[in-house]
Order: C-alpha cells, then sequence, then structure tokens
C-alpha cells in the first residue's frame, strides 16, 4: 500500500527516532525494517523502543487499543547478536510454565547475515543482501536484481543514486553544524558570536538558533536537526511527517 523511507518519529519529550523503512500493506498490517552494520549491546531494547513510538505515533487519542494495527518488527544485524548460530530468530511471548503464546500483535524477527537459516527464499536474500553487486545473481528475487543493477550500472539510475548520497551527504554536514551550534548556545554565546566561531554566515546560524530556542535550555542536537526538516518540509507540502504510515 505505501512504503516510506528514514521515516521520522518525533518526540518533544523523550528521544525521537529515524526508521530505516516503514511499510503499511493492503490490510493495514505494518512492517518496519532496520538494518544495523555495527554491533551494539542491547539491540532488543532498541527494537522495543521502535515499537512504542510506532504505537504511540499511530493510536490517536480516543482511539481504542483494539485498533492498533498488526506489527512486524525486521531486525537485520551483519553478526548474529543471539550468538546461537542461526541465521533467523522469530520472538513469541509466552506465559512462563504453560508456553502458552500471548498475542499482543507484534512480531519481531532478527536476521543476521553470519549463519544460514532453513528457509529458502530467506537464506536466498540475505546471501544477496551480503553481496549486493551488480553482477550477483538471484532466480528467486529478479526484481531486486534489476533494481540493483539500474542503480548501479544504469546512467540514470547512477545519476539518482548520485543525486541521493549528495542530499545524504549534505544533510550529515547540516547536522554537524547543529551540533555545533547547540553547544555554543548551551554557554549562552549569540548567534553572531557563534557564526564567527565557525566561519558561517550568520543567516545559516540565526535560522538554526531560531529553531534551537524551542529546546532551551539543552538543545537536543538531534531534536533540532529533525525539527528544522519538519519546517521545511511543512513549507512546501503543507505536511509534517510522524503521524500515520
Amino acid at each position: 500500500k505505501e512504503v516510506k523511507t528514514q521515516y521520522s518519529i518525533r518526540n518533544m519529550e523523550s528521544h525521537s527516532v529515524i526508521l530505516d523503512i516503514l511499510a503499511e500493506d493492503a490490510d493495514g498490517t505494518l512492517i518496519n525494517i532496520e538494518m544495523q552494520t555495527y554491533r551494539e549491546k542491547n539491540s532488543p531494547k532498541r527494537v522495543r523502543f521502535y515499537q512504542a513510538n510506532i504505537d504511540v505515533s499511530y493510536l490517536e487519542k480516543g482511539t481504542p487499543y483494539d485498533r492498533l494495527p498488526e506489527l512486524y518488527i525486521i531486525y537485520i544485524t551483519e553478526k548474529d547478536i543471539f550468538q546461537d548460530k542461526r541465521g533467523i530468530y522469530y520472538i513469541e511471548r509466552t506465559v512462563k510454565g504453560s508456553g502458552r503464546v500471548v498475542d499482543n500483535g507484534v512480531h519481531e524477527i532478527y536476521a543476521n547475515l553470519e549463519y544460514p537459516c532453513e528457509s529458502e527464499e530467506i537464506n536466498e536474500l540475505l546471501a544477496y543482501m551480503k553481496k549486493s553487486d551488480s553482477h550477483c545473481q538471484t532466480d528467486l528475487f529478479p526484481n531486486l536484481v534489476k533494481k540493483v543493477r539500474f542503480f548501479k550500472e544504469k546512467k540514470e539510475g547512477v545519476k539518482n543514486m548520485c543525486k541521493i548520497l549528495e542530499e545524504e551527504r549534505q544533510l550529515g554536514m547540516e547536522q554537524g553544524i547543529v551540533s555545533l551550534v547547540c553547544k555554543k548556545l548551551v554557554k549562552g554565546k549569540t548567534p553572531e558570536e557563534i557564526a564567527e566561531d565557525l566561519e558561517e554566515e550568520v543567516s545559516v546560524i540565526a535560522e538554526i538558533c531560531k529553531v534551537a530556542k524551542d529546546f532551551a535550555p539543552n538543545y537536543d542536537a538531534q531534536e533540532v536537526f529533525w525539527e528544522m526538516q519538519e519546517r521545511r518540509k511543512e513549507a512546501v507540502t503543507g505536511e509534517r511527517r510522524g503521524a500515520h504510515v
């Protein structure tokens, strides 16, 4: 039905999140796909936080809990985080002692690129993700191969990919500037002083400071950066992200 990439869910009172992929199928089921290439201490708690944010952003005030959609969270890592030498894990909530499954509509799936799994289809997909070059073949996912080749070999695809990478680079640079500005705001510096320190145009720093004042006195750089993106999007489309898919 609809697919969103780098979908942000913004929280004024707590950490915000940016989901790699959040999709909704024709039945209203939500699918969140996350890809982590680095090892972290507690991936399940990250998944727990993502699930909570998706639920809160989706369920409007006054809506009964049974309207919460089915949610599948697929968390893909490079290494086997559970260290059980399996390529995929399906997590279920069960009653201790009886083993009875408690279905709350949330389905957690952890996959990794280190070990194979029993499903031929999933195994081939994960193997392809591990290689992911334009010369790699997979009979089960021809459309995926076609898309990868388009973005890596075709002139139009390469152009589109370069544009995306450049946009990401610019956003990364801007996020770095926002972080520096917020640190200096905490120290009580003015926009003019910050602009001089960072050798940036006063107008650029002033735009950041205008948004950052709503996050005083802590000036959370990540929150300020996301709010800037939201305001720009709202200025163009009249819409803000973070409610429904």
